[in-house]
């Protein structure tokens, strides 16, 4: 009886690292929904009226391949391939831009024209990171006072400016901050499809520290037409520390919008 016993619960430890094994092995995030994105959109924002430096509101679809990278346990997670992007409108004239890169991971950044300079108030990003029998989660908000200019429709190419912004972890009650610099590069051609579109392109280079250390670097290609980001490049580098040490995050990626009309 007690061997009969024994071998049953051999067979149940067995059976138990195997569905563990395959519930590993499929852990992650996934491709954000398009439709999930329109739907949201509509239920909560409407069409808005573009102008200068202001896109139409709606879902654009972006294509892209991006890798995210957690030195706990080695876990990794992807983008897309379609990311929505979902552009809102405020009574303002502020905007925001929200990248769905996954379903773990968002970004909203917080646009606002004013002349012939678009600038930024600050951001939020949400990731997870699931390790089956939990997930761990962060929200970062990032407010930039005063806002900081990320296009200048009368830069020079090569023209440099200093930008500085404040972070926290909403979920961990921790502060960072984030000090570099914008750079103009020229204006280039960014393929959408069957056509060429303008598009100022601007290098980003930032250093965080405080509870976060590291980089982010990112080229951003803006519309000539609307100011609308129609293809971004990232690279970011940051050690957060934890309980059991300090964690690496990696992350590098580039999406590009496929359609210059949204959908609503």
């Amino acid at each position: 009886m007690l061997r009969a016993l024994a071998a049953l619960f051999g067979l149940a430890l067995i059976a138990g690292a195997v569905l563990f094994g395959i519930a590993w092995s499929h852990r992650g995030a996934h491709e954000a929904s398009i439709d999930k994105a329109i739907k949201n959109f509509r239920e909560h924002h409407g069409a808005s009226t573009p102008g200068l430096l202001r896109p139409l509101s709606g879902v654009y679809t972006f294509v892209g391949t991006g890798t995210e990278h957690l030195s706990l346990l080695s876990t990794s997670q992807h983008w897309g391939p379609r990311i929505p992007v979902t552009v809102t409108q405020e009574n303002d004239g502020c905007w925001t831009f929200r990248v769905d890169y996954s379903t773990n991971h968002w970004q909203s950044t917080r646009y606002c024209p004013k002349g012939t300079v678009l600038r930024e108030t600050g951001e939020e990003t949400y990731q997870s990171f699931d390790f089956v029998a939990l997930s761990v989660s962060d929200l970062n908000d990032v407010t930039c006072n005063p806002p900081i200019d990320r296009l200048r429709i009368a830069a020079k190419p090569g023209a440099t400016w200093q930008v500085a912004c404040e972070g926290r972890s909403k979920s961990r009650g921790t502060r960072f901050h984030a000090r570099g610099s914008d750079s103009f590069v020229g204006v280039e051609q960014v393929r959408v499809g069957r056509e060429l579109v303008p598009a100022y392109r601007y290098h980003v280079d930032r250093a965080l520290t405080g509870s976060q250390s590291g980089y982010e670097r990112y080229d951003i290609w803006y519309s000539v037409l609307d100011g609308l980001p129609i293809r971004t490049t990232r690279s970011v580098r940051v050690k957060s520390p934890s309980p059991i040490g300090t964690v690496t995050y990696k992350e590098s990626g580039e999406y590009v919008i496929s359609s210059l009309t949204p959908q609503r």
